[in-house]
């Protein structure tokens, strides 16, 4: 890791009562949360939700998709899986996202390695916004 910090945690609840998700990280008798998650250190949730953003949610989802297909194909998941050098490397962001509600909104979840990767994430799929907030979320100073 990268100047990233890392926590020991026993727990962790992350919870979007919006809709209805709920992540539970905790500590197995025999195996820790951080064995468990192997390098990926990073947990983020975003909603995008209103009519006015459908489109960046169409954005999101399409690109999510073409992101991570290539890891849930069933041959590359098995070289993933195994401990081969030979097979791909794990990405350093696992990204998933899915509708809810009956007006347009869309919950992503993130899982990474670094804070980086998310924020680089962040900055790209928001960058949309501009048009709503009259200047980019992320813009630098």
């Amino acid at each position: 890791m990268t100047g990233d910090i890392v926590w020991p945690l026993a727990k962790a609840n992350i919870v979007a009562r919006l809709t209805g998700n709920n992540v539970l990280l905790e500590q197995a008798s025999t195996v820790s949360v951080a064995e468990r998650m192997k390098d990926y250190q990073v947990v983020a949730m975003i909603i995008v939700m209103g009519p006015k953003l459908k489109p960046i949610q169409d954005q999101i989802q399409m690109e999510v998709k073409s992101l991570m297909s290539p890891y849930f194909r069933p041959s590359t998941a098995r070289k993933m899986n195994s401990d081969s050098s030979h097979g791909p490397s794990r990405p350093p962001l696992f990204a998933s996202c899915s509708l809810f509600g009956e007006e347009a909104g869309i919950v992503v979840r993130l899982l990474s390695t670094t804070t980086k990767a998310v924020y680089s994430f962040l900055r790209h799929h928001l960058a949309s916004l501009e048009q709503f907030l009259g200047a980019p979320p992320y813009r630098n100073r």
